[in-house]
């Protein structure tokens, strides 16, 4: 096998990793998840982190939900598992929602953080974004606010906050 160089960060932990690439095939992810799992158990890293971006107001530590991800959302995706569009979307609403703390967000910005997840996009999910965005409203994931405004339904934001919390 090929040698690999990879860097991660994710919030005060960063990890660098030069060997063989068939690690990143097979414990990559898993890694990260343990890593994010350790991370989630000390909260003064969590605290620092959110401490350094200026949003701290002397108020003590926010609840979970207000925090900032810090999770593009290719990573998201992976996390989750995301292997259609409709998942894809669910990735790029989460991160839109944990990572840029926006509350709602409109279509054309589902579309433009999809197509960061460049492990995961695929042009035919632009073509399909309409029939994506009618299935997650009706399996009420995602709220239509009027127009091509969307936000996380309250129940997807708890389940979201399990999985990337836990991860």
């Amino acid at each position: 096998m090929a040698d690999a160089t990879i860097r991660i960060k994710l919030g005060q932990i960063e990890v660098d990793y030069q060997g063989d690439a068939s690690f990143l095939k097979k414990d990559l992810l898993d890694t990260v998840k343990k890593l994010l799992e350790l991370q989630g158990r000390h909260p003064a890293a969590a605290q620092l982190s959110h401490s350094k971006t200026g949003s701290d107001d002397g108020g003590g530590e926010q609840p979970a939900s207000n925090k900032k991800l810090e999770l593009s959302t290719d990573t998201i995706a992976n996390l989750l598992g995301a292997k259609t569009g409709t998942e894809l979307v669910i990735a790029a609403a989460a991160h839109l929602h944990f990572a840029k703390g926006k509350q709602k967000f409109t279509r054309k910005e589902l579309l433009a953080e999809m197509r960061t997840a460049t492990g995961h996009y695929k042009t035919t999910y632009h073509n399909n974004l309409a029939s994506s965005l009618n299935t997650l409203k009706g399996k009420h994931r995602l709220r239509s606010l009027g127009g091509e405004t969307y936000s996380l339904s309250h129940k997807e934001v708890q389940a979201l906050e399990g999985k990337l919390a836990g991860s």
